[in-house]
């Protein structure tokens, strides 16, 4: 595709983002744009025949780019993403941020593009995300779903405050110093930070009287003292690729999501759970964590190092609906067993090849 028809396609799909959101949110959503660009490769690049993915992408956080600006992020010498959606994000300074997720393969031959049914390809226009159980025709706050790039999206909740219900923090705004800067969001139930440094900071979230839900990805090691924790919490999600340590009892939660390369600490899990996911390849006294549990319905025990003789026993005691052992030390012959055993329980996976 040749640079100016590109260019065209993005100006086309930006402006129909911010018309079609016009009809739904209740902000006035001003004429200028500018684009918050999700463009990031998991892993590591990638070439095959049609498509390329590049280095500079790998890992990368997303932007804020002035629209010619994102034009040159993503026409690549011929090369585009093989589909972009593009929504309305906020609304700020005068300017209506739309957001645009780009597929991370760059290809050349259109063939290859996605919502070529379009007249705008590789893009794709949708609504802001949209509250559960929504009618039609009623509008909403486009900041009831807000995300933060760059510091100026943090300094703009505080003018809208009473709107947020999820919050997402990526890049520099999520680091540890952001959040005792956060002002109060009474209504926030769900807040994500990706890129946290120091857990200890999460102490200056109790004031957010709703939150229920907490999702933190980590950089690097991380230490969490559960006395930090609010005590709204209703689902808490950690994930590293390094060590966690947890130290003390959780507050009555009913989910608890942990993915970390090691587990240290005293970690004390709630008598009773909706769901605990446990992706730790390397952890100590897996039992032991699990001793004090006495109702669980859902456990998923993926990438975690479970023999046979647990998985079994975990079984038995508290008869999940759904119970997850992929990537783990359980055979073949235990899983058959179990999935005879208890046939009423959702065995994942339900063999081994």
């Amino acid at each position: 595709m040749d640079r100016d028809r590109f260019a065209r396609h993005l100006e086309t799909a930006l402006t129909r983002a911010r018309d079609f959101a016009r009809t739904m949110v209740v902000e006035d959503l001003p004429d200028p744009i500018r684009v918050r660009l999700f463009l990031e490769v998991h892993g590591v690049m990638e070439r095959e025949d049609d498509w390329i993915t590049f280095a500079q992408d790998v890992g990368r956080a997303p932007r804020e780019l002035a629209i010619d600006e994102a034009i040159h992020e993503l026409w690549r010498d011929g090369r585009v993403p093989q589909w972009i959606d593009v929504a309305a994000a906020s609304d700020r300074d005068g300017t209506t941020i739309v957001a645009a997720l780009a597929c991370p393969r760059f290809v050349a031959d259109e063939a290859r593009l996605y919502h070529t049914w379009g007249d705008i390809p590789p893009f794709h226009v949708t609504s802001p995300p949209l509250p559960p159980r929504h009618v039609g025709g009623e509008r909403f706050s486009v900041h009831r779903h807000s995300e933060c790039v760059i510091d100026a999206d943090v300094e703009h909740l505080a003018r809208v405050a009473d709107r947020v219900v999820f919050l997402t923090l990526h890049a520099e705004t999520a680091r540890s110093r952001t959040l005792p800067r956060l002002p109060t969001l009474p209504r926030v139930r769900h807040i994500e930070a990706r890129g946290i440094e120091v857990l200890s900071s999460i102490a200056s979230l109790g004031r957010h009287r709703s939150l229920a839900f907490l999702d933190l990805h980590v950089g690097g090691d991380a230490a969490l003292d559960t006395r930090a924790l609010p005590t709204t919490l209703e689902t808490l999600s950690i994930e590293t690729r390094h060590a966690l340590r947890i130290d003390g009892p959780l507050p009555q939660l009913q989910r608890v999501q942990l993915h970390a390369a090691r587990l240290d600490g005293e970690l004390v899990l709630p008598r009773e759970l909706e769901s605990l996911s446990l992706h730790v390849r390397d952890i100590d006294a897996l039992d032991e964590i699990l001793s004090r549990v006495e109702r669980l319905d859902s456990l998923d025990l993926g990438g975690t190092p479970v023999p046979d003789a647990l998985a079994r026993e975990l079984a038995m005691r508290f008869r999940p609906r759904y119970f997850a052992l992929g990537d783990t030390h359980v055979t073949a012959d235990t899983l058959i067993a179990l999935a005879k055993e208890l046939p009423g329980m959702h065995l994942v996976p339900k063999r081994l090849r």
